[in-house]
């Protein structure tokens, strides 16, 4: 993990951060398919006239849902924010070494 997050651009990491505050991936999105999967048997063998079962029936709870606060949606923002100006920065630098490039073709051609 180390030697991950030792060649992992920060700006990636943020990136990865922010999509994850708003699609998790991991844990819960795992077992959603099992969930899936046990609705449809459990409701194919039910009793006539019972209530249908949900597959979120199925899903296991580990941590307890809450709405998030003010300051975590500011947060979420601003990791947004710092990402798209790294990007912008990054492309930026990267057209500069471009045109660099361009500038030294043409004087070697020349």
């Amino acid at each position: 993990m180390d030697a991950l997050l030792e060649r992992l651009p920060g700006r990636l990491m943020l990136e990865w951060m922010a999509f994850y505050t708003l699609e998790p991936f991991g844990g819960n999105s795992q077992f959603i398919g099992h969930a899936i999967t046990a609705a449809t048997i459990a409701n194919i063998f039910r009793k006539r006239n019972s209530k249908a079962v949900r597959p979120d029936e199925f899903m296991p709870h580990f941590e307890p849902k809450r709405e998030q606060t003010v300051d975590e949606q500011k947060q979420v923002a601003a990791m947004f924010t710092m990402a798209m100006n790294a990007q912008a920065a990054e492309t930026s630098a990267m057209e500069e070494l471009m045109r660099e490039d361009e500038e030294w073709d043409d004087e070697g051609a020349a």
